[in-house]
């Protein structure tokens, strides 16, 4: 059994064998696979003396562990585990003052981010104190 995934987007998450396979025969090393797809079909397996992967490229993953014992005998694939990375920046495509007065300033921002999403703006002046700006403001 594996586990470290989660529904939540980070900058990288650690997958690790909680519980080992069972094997008749001694475990040598585990081999794990990080793909896009659910399907174990085309994985590229890669072998880990730690039991553990770290998922850090930016995307949405499944990863799979199986045993190897001493005589390379390959074992069932563990549970999936699902994982959210996003190490992208947002990207701010156009920005248009809408209003200027003597103590503020109106600006319209038009911004993207391809996997995580924009949850909100933060803005500083004179690159002090950010602070999370308004939906409108």
């Amino acid at each position: 059994m594996i586990t470290g995934g989660s529904n939540e987007w980070a900058k990288e998450r650690l997958i690790r064998v909680e519980k080992d396979a069972y094997s008749k025969k001694k475990i040598a090393y585990y081999e794990y696979c990080v793909r896009e797809e659910k399907s174990s079909k085309n994985c590229r397996w890669e072998k880990t003396e730690t039991k553990n992967t770290i998922v850090s490229k930016s995307g949405i993953y499944y990863v799979t562990f199986r045993a190897v014992n001493e005589e390379g005998e390959r074992g069932n694939e563990s549970n999936i585990e699902k994982v959210y990375i996003d190490n992208n920046s947002p990207i701010i495509k156009n920005i248009k003052e809408k209003e200027i007065t003597i103590d503020s300033i109106g600006i319209e921002v038009e911004a993207t981010d391809e996997l995580s999403g924009i949850k909100s703006y933060l803005y500083s002046i004179d690159g002090v104190n950010y602070e999370e700006g308004k939906l409108n403001y």
